[in-house]
């Protein structure tokens, strides 16, 4: 799947994307964690099972293919990934 910018996510709501970076925060909150993603464009949230991020440490560089949906919550602009696979 050919890569997308964090700068071109809001034009992909609702489609499935590639993104790669570094993974600037990584919080876990019992079964899901959330990941924040820098790449030279800017930074984005990305929701996963635990499972899936148990290798990872700050600054691992990953690539990481979900689902782009909206959320209000989110602090990077009310946008967030579903990651399907890290």
């Amino acid at each position: 799947m050919k890569r997308t910018y964090v700068n071109q996510l809001q034009n992909n709501v609702g489609n499935k994307v590639t993104v790669k970076g570094h993974a600037y925060i990584i919080r876990n909150v019992g079964t899901i964690s959330f990941i924040i993603l820098r790449e030279f464009t800017g930074f984005c949230q990305i929701i996963s099972e635990s499972g899936l991020v148990g290798h990872l440490t700050p600054e691992s560089v990953v690539e990481v293919t979900g689902m782009v949906k909206m959320n209000a919550e989110s602090r990077y602009n009310n946008l967030e990934i579903v990651a399907e696979e890290i």
